[in-house]
């Protein structure tokens, strides 16, 4: 009896340990959500390629805890890609 004691004891902790290690990695592999931008050429819109190539953009988007996908589109396109749901948002000039 005593040994069947020990026996479960000793699954009962490898069960603990393998949860304890897998459900931490379960957690982050959860994938943030996208939002989608779309910009257009423009000294005003600058900004957004810097904020990205520096860092800035990622930086905000962690702690907002989401994730930002930007893309450059041409004028156009732009309006049309947000129309179609392709961006979440778009920034642009008038035509």
């Amino acid at each position: 009896m005593q040994l069947m004691k020990s026996n479960a004891v000793k699954l009962l902790l490898a069960v603990l340990v393998v949860l304890a290690l897998t459900v931490p990695t379960a957690m982050q592999a959860q994938s943030k959500p996208k939002f989608r931008v779309g910009w257009s050429i423009y000294v005003g819109w600058m900004p957004w390629p810097y904020a990205e190539e520096s860092g800035i953009l990622k930086k905000l988007a962690d702690k907002s805890g989401i994730e930002i996908e930007l893309k450059e589109l041409g004028d156009g396109t732009a309006l049309d890609a947000f129309v179609a749901k392709q961006r979440d948002a778009v920034v642009r000039t008038q035509p």
